[in-house]
């Protein structure tokens, strides 16, 4: 049960420190638009449930060791992360503003898509039958996003936080779970 909440909260941390799903939340609520806020979420979702799927898929049908591979993917995701300057975040905070809801929503989708840590994470707990891990991530990621924009859309205290570091730390001890646990 800790292991499952610690998932949790991490994959909440996550998903609100890791531009640009939360730099594009937090420019729809700056123009007061909640219903992109809820498309962006949604979208975050069904771009990390089909990731899950196609994951799970090959994973299984090339009989590779899916927690091995994704450890190493996770750690090197962490890694990234820790060394992301600012300069990144400014750009995606560029990137994101102004642009139509219909790009944002569909480059968010497409993100979301591409098989990362979030993917991987769910896609062993179908490999696990442990499909109480995967609920987990695929309600807590577009939770998160949400949440990191909501943050950086008020200007909460909490955002002056390193989170690309206290993140990247984060992913790097799920990595080493992955592998060695």
């Amino acid at each position: 049960m800790l292991a499952y909440f610690g998932l949790a909260l991490s994959i909440l941390f996550l998903s609100a420190a890791w531009p640009p799903h939360n730099v594009y939340v937090a420019d729809a609520l700056a123009r007061n638009d909640r219903r992109t806020v809820v498309f962006i979420a949604l979208a975050v979702l069904a771009g990390v449930s089909l990731s899950t799927a196609l994951v799970a898929v090959g994973a299984s049908l090339a009989k590779i060791p899916l927690s091995t591979i994704g450890g190493i993917i996770v750690i090197i995701t962490g890694i990234r992360m820790l060394f992301r300057g600012s300069f990144e975040k400014k750009a995606a905070e560029a990137e994101g503003h102004g642009k139509p809801k219909r790009d944002v929503i569909i480059t968010a989708f497409v993100l979301a898509l591409n098989p990362g840590p979030y993917a991987i994470i769910a896609a062993e707990g179908i490999a696990k039958q442990d499909f109480v891990q995967t609920a987990i991530v695929l309600a807590c990621d577009p939770v998160g996003v949400v949440a990191g924009g909501m943050l950086l859309a008020y200007g909460i205290r909490f955002v002056r936080l390193p989170l690309n570091i206290i993140g990247g730390v984060i992913v790097i001890l799920i990595g080493l779970k992955m592998i060695f646990f």
